[in-house]
């Protein structure tokens, strides 16, 4: 008995560590913060802010629970497959003549003549009761607000409406006036016309006729018109729904003279409606009426009377409501709470920052400080720097010929600048690598870059050599643009100026190369980027078809133009086929991944196996000077900084602001910094 007392103390102990163990486990995966009660400040500022907050997210839930209750409608269209078969034309209509002078049928467009046999004809007076009158004249009432807003899903009756086929039934027979003309034609689904004229209808030696009364006036033998004001309670086709109202069904006209012809044009479309309270099978009628006063004398001819013309649609339309799913609904009450409480923080944070920069003694928080060790790895750029002197004229001149330009501009220039300059513009760490001439240009040109925070550390100053410059011609109509360069002391760059900047291209994240400087030195600058593992980026500008093949085996990315696509590879680029041929011959040169710019049309990229099209926005340029550098450093500073978007994604948001650039004038001018861009292209 002791040792099995001993045995179950050790059992129990082990239990207990077990669970001991488990929940250390639980406590471990724990991702959320916890803060002591000593490290929060409260605040009246923050209290306010607080009650708004939580005001807000009253108000929204309580506007998406108002959105999640009401019904949207979800309209379908098929095909009718009903068409000539069978169907029942439902009338209630009063017409201020007596049933002896008056007569109704219906004929079909294949001559079918269908006799009012199973309508009844009931002698009425036209005046209706006081009761009949008020709920006739809320009937009009509803109609009109109808008309005002027509939703399928507002065709079912108000409670106050769903009595009227009983109350409209109720008419004075006391003193008879009119003839109320009423119950089901069966008529096929096809064109046709109902009508009512003076005269009984009948059928002589096969020919459709009425049979009108003779009266005799001042000796003189004529028919009788009888007068066609009248008064329509019901026009509805198929299974009568009386929880629905017709287009037609209220509808009163009144006339003094009796030669006037009604027309009521009227076309059938079978509708379905499942709503949560009424599941119904209808035929909606839109109408469209007119009135024609007959007089012979001026050529108006025609019989008086009411006629309805109609034809059937071959659609059918089903129309559902629909709500949102519940689940959903939850999600965005989930984000709505979710949401309000992120913004209000950012708020709350940006006021008292703000407050802390403006008034830095009263603000309650230390200054912020900035965390100087999680420095981005910088993008170095080996190229050209130019200074760009640029004549916006109306035609490029041909050879031999002079023009004239209104407009002058001067800016800063150079692919590689220009490059440098856009990535540095985004937020990317840049460095230059490059050589300037000992004049104005250059050291304007050394001073821009320093402004902008580019390291310019390895740019040099060149003794007896001019900066480059760049004559830029720009057609005012296009935007298009064409340029000379002269290289200066760009071709003074050296391969020495490159490996004695080893060090800052082994810590980069990316090195950018151009055809603006001398080849050697270029090659240099992409064999010490393969060296230390860093990915290369090739834009060859300008093209030539003398380039040294070894190039190609140290570029990662090579980004040309279709112009310089031509020169390299000896493809022009005008369908599918043709650019998958060009970036072939890239990719048997040693290139992983191509990118060849087109202009205003889709960029073409071939990467990982895939070739793909990516349209860009369509605008109207001012001046295309620069667009693709624009497009080449906002593509280095995704690639450094949105590593985790695929090449696709990087190419249509590079696209995106090299097509921003172009609608400025100007060249590093017109490229737009990362306020100017949408929050879209940095999420």
């Amino acid at each position: 008995m002791e040792n099995e007392g001993v045995r179950r103390r050790h059992v129990e102990k082990r239990e207990t560590q077990e669970s001991i163990s488990a929940t250390e486990v639980i406590k471990k995966i724990d991702a959320f913060y916890k803060v002591p009660d000593d490290c929060v400040e409260k605040s009246a500022g923050g209290g306010g802010l607080t009650v708004l907050t939580f005001g807000v997210i009253v108000i929204l839930i309580f506007m998406e629970i108002y959105s999640f209750l009401q019904p949207s409608i979800q309209y379908d269209f098929k095909i009718c497959n009903t068409l000539k078969s069978a169907i029942e034309l439902n009338i209630d209509i009063t017409v201020a003549s007596p049933c002896s002078d008056i007569g109704a049928d219906a004929f079909d467009s294949e001559e079918t003549l269908i006799l009012n046999s199973n309508l009844r004809e009931e002698d009425v007076n036209f005046n209706l009761w006081p009761k009949v009158q008020t709920m006739w004249d809320d009937l009009n009432r509803f109609q009109e607000n109808r008309r005002q807003d027509p939703a399928l899903h507002k065709l079912t009756l108000t409670q106050m409406l769903q009595g009227q086929r009983r109350i409209f039934s109720n008419y004075d027979t006391s003193n008879p006036n009119a003839c109320r003309i009423h119950g089901t034609v069966v008529i096929k689904r096809i064109a046709g016309s109902f009508h009512i004229v003076t005269g009984k209808p009948m059928l002589f030696f096969g020919a459709h006729t009425h049979l009108q009364t003779m009266v005799v006036e001042n000796g003189a033998i004529s028919t009788k018109t009888g007068n066609f004001s009248h008064r329509i309670a019901h026009f509805s086709f198929g299974k009568r729904q009386d929880k629905l109202i017709g287009a037609l069904d209220g509808e009163t006209k009144i006339s003094e003279s009796g030669s006037i012809q009604y027309q009521y044009f009227v076309k059938v479309v079978s509708t379905d409606i499942d709503t949560w309270q009424h599941r119904l099978s209808t035929n909606q009628i839109s109408v469209t009426e007119t009135v024609r006063k007959l007089d012979h004398s001026s050529g108006v001819h025609g019989n008086p009377g009411i006629l309805f013309k109609y034809d059937f649609s071959p659609l059918r339309i089903v129309a559902r409501e629909t709500h949102p799913h519940f689940f959903l609904f939850i999600f965005k009450l989930a984000g709505i709470v979710g949401g309000v409480f992120a913004t209000s923080g950012a708020l709350h944070a940006f006021t008292f920052y703000t407050f802390q920069k403006i008034f830095p003694s009263k603000s309650p928080f230390a200054p912020l400080q900035s965390n100087t060790s999680l420095k981005m790895k910088p993008i170095v750029v080996v190229g050209s720097c130019m200074y760009d002197l640029i004549g916006y004229v109306d035609k490029f001149p041909v050879p031999g010929q002079t023009v004239l330009s209104d407009k002058f501009a001067s800016g800063f220039g150079g692919k590689g600048a220009n490059q440098c300059v856009m990535a540095r513009k985004l937020g990317a760490e840049c460095v230059f690598i490059a050589r300037v001439g000992n004049d104005l240009f250059g050291l304007n040109s050394l001073q821009n870059y320093r402004d902008l925070g580019i390291n310019t550390e390895h740019v040099k100053i060149t003794e007896g050599a001019a900066t480059g410059t760049a004559l830029i011609y720009v057609e005012q109509e296009s935007g298009q643009n064409c340029i000379v360069i002269a290289g200066g002391a760009n071709f003074h760059l050296t391969v020495e100026d490159v490996e004695n900047a080893e060090a800052v291209i082994a810590s980069a994240a990316l090195v950018i190369c151009q055809l603006e400087v001398n080849e050697t030195t270029t090659l240099t600058a992409l064999k010490l980027a393969k060296k230390h593992n860093v990915t290369t980026i090739l834009n060859p500008a300008p093209a030539t078809k003398q380039l040294t093949p070894e190039l190609y085996k140290y570029v990662d990315i090579i980004c040309p133009n279709e112009t310089e696509a031509l020169v390299l590879s000896g493809i022009t680029i005008n369908d599918h086929e043709s650019a998958r041929e060009a970036v072939k011959f890239f990719h048997d040169s040693g290139v992983p991944s191509v990118i060849i710019t087109m202009g205003a049309q889709p960029t073409i990229l071939s990467h990982s196996n895939a070739l793909h099209s990516i349209e860009c926005q369509s605008v109207t340029p001012v001046d295309t000077t620069g667009a693709g550098d624009s497009f080449i450093g906002s593509l280095a500073f995704f690639l450094t900084e949105f590593s985790h978007l695929e090449m696709k994604e990087m190419v249509r948001r590079a696209s995106a602001i090299a097509t921003r650039s172009i609608l400025s004038s100007g060249t590093q001018s017109s490229f737009p910094t990362r306020s100017d861009l949408p929050n879209e292209l940095f999420l």
